[in-house]
């Protein structure tokens, strides 16, 4: 027993230690990926993306229920006389997939760098006889597929946190190539912060208000999202919704339950 005991005692030491040495190294370690990816460039990331697999994939197809969904989707059905929506970085199109539902009548696309994904997404929408979705394989910096002003509405979910400095210019730029009405980010901000950025672990965190007045020129209207719809790492933070009207209006005021709206 006192053998036993104390080899409890050494295994918890060592976790212990184990524990320390990570709460001591972690900012190390992200400010290193920081660095990395300045120097590198988005590269890494979307490497890490194309190659998803399979069942990883299959793993994110609950999702579509995160109340975070509705939320969006109520602020992109609220810009006016909209018909065509485009997301960038649709994965298999779970937000696709929650404004379908809302409005049949709307023409939607996403537009994403992993095959198995669009593929995936593909058979789902199907299935569940969702024939106004198209899903196509693309990067953000390369919407060739669309013609400019082509696309009522142009968003992103969590993208852009992962397009490094030497691509974000160009990707918002694209964007709004493409857009007529709207482009609209739900991307983790932070008013203030150094021009480039800062990276953490959930990603980039930018100032979008003076990013996006840089690359556009054009008037940026900021609404942090409610912290409980979406709880997890940075997001109570520095979740924010980010947009850019091109038609000289703004975002409409609206009281948003996250707890509502994912029950309907």
């Amino acid at each position: 027993m006192l053998v036993m005991r104390n080899s409890i005692l050494k295994l918890i030491k060592g976790l212990s230690i184990l524990i320390f040495l990570r709460r001591l190294l972690s900012p190390v370690y992200w400010w290193t990926g920081g660095v990395l990816r300045r120097i590198v460039g988005t590269s890494i990331d979307e490497r890490r993306f194309r190659r998803r697999e399979s069942s990883e994939i299959r793993a994110t197809l609950t999702n579509g229920l995160l109340p975070h969904r509705q939320w969006l989707a109520q602020h992109l059905l609220a810009i006016p006389d909209m018909k065509q929506i485009l997301e960038i970085g649709c994965g298999w199109g779970a937000n696709l997939e929650v404004l379908a539902k809302r409005d049949r009548s709307l023409k939607l696309a996403g537009v994403d760098i992993n095959l198995p994904s669009i593929k995936k997404g593909q058979v789902r929408f199907m299935s569940l006889g969702l024939e106004n979705i198209k899903l196509f394989e693309g990067r953000a910096n390369n919407l060739e597929k669309f013609k400019d002003g082509s696309i009522d509405v142009v968003f992103t979910d969590a993208v852009l946190l992962y397009i490094g400095p030497d691509q974000i210019e160009g990707c918002i730029r694209e964007m709004k190539r493409v857009a007529r009405k709207a482009v609209v980010f739900l991307e983790m901000h932070q008013e203030g912060i150094c021009i480039g950025g800062r990276y953490t672990r959930d990603g980039w965190v930018r100032d979008y208000g003076v990013l996006c007045r840089k690359v556009l020129s054009a008037d940026v209207h900021i609404r942090p999202m409610p912290s409980e719809a979406r709880p997890a790492g940075r997001w109570p933070v520095f979740g924010t919704l980010v947009e850019i009207r091109l038609d000289g209006q703004g975002l409409k005021k609206r009281s948003c339950d996250p707890g509502k709206l994912s029950e309907k």
